[in-house]
């Protein structure tokens, strides 16, 4: 598991033998074959490598050595001005009714689908908005 202390970076090592052969294992067998705690704290010592080969200041794409996109990673910084952008971008008088905190007597399961406030609009109900 980490300890939320900077990780060095990976060292290429030779590959490992397997237990019950004398043949070489890929990196990739090599992590299948350890615990989800362990393989945990290799993803993330990976994570916090490409943050710093990419820079960390943009979305990441996570791409198979066969093309096939598995998305991107966004950074926490990255992730942070996208939002100040977009935050800015808005109006101040929406930006003001986004960043304002819920009231104390707020319930979540009072709130009306999609669905819902146009099945009532549909009907005639013109005080149902969102």
């Amino acid at each position: 598991m980490t300890t939320g202390v900077a990780e060095p970076p990976l060292k290429a090592a030779a590959a490992p033998l397997a237990a019950h052969e004398k043949k070489l294992l890929s990196p990739v067998e090599h992590v299948k074959g350890l615990p989800a705690e362990d393989k945990e704290d290799i993803l993330i010592a990976l994570v916090r490598e490409m943050i710093e080969i990419n820079g960390g200041d943009g979305l990441i794409p996570i791409e198979t050595l066969d093309g096939e996109s598995l998305g991107y990673y966004v950074p926490p910084a990255a992730a942070k001005a996208r939002y100040e952008r977009l935050i800015a971008d808005i109006p101040a008088i929406v930006r003001e009714q986004l960043i304002k905190p819920l009231p104390l007597n707020f319930d979540p399961d009072d709130v009306l689908s999609d669905k819902e406030l146009l099945e009532l609009r549909r009907q005639g109900d013109r005080s149902a908005r969102p």
